[in-house]
């Protein structure tokens, strides 16, 4: 196989990831939500921090959606 061929369907291949439609100001946050631990778990300080954190950036990407 000639090496012509292989770039043309490697060029196909990225102009076709080209064209997709991504819609403006998606977020992406149907698939996450904030962490709510029980009033029952045992957690440490530093899971609680991880826990804090990644509700606060939840919070300034994805607002109360």
């Amino acid at each position: 196989m000639s090496l012509k061929p292989a770039l043309l369907i490697c060029a196909a291949v990225l102009a076709a990831g080209c064209a997709i439609d991504v819609p403006p100001n998606d977020a992406g946050c149907d698939w996450v939500q904030p962490i709510r631990p029980s009033h029952e778990d045992r957690l440490t300080d530093g899971t609680v921090a991880q826990i804090v954190a990644l509700n606060e950036v939840w919070e300034e990407v994805c607002g109360s959606a």
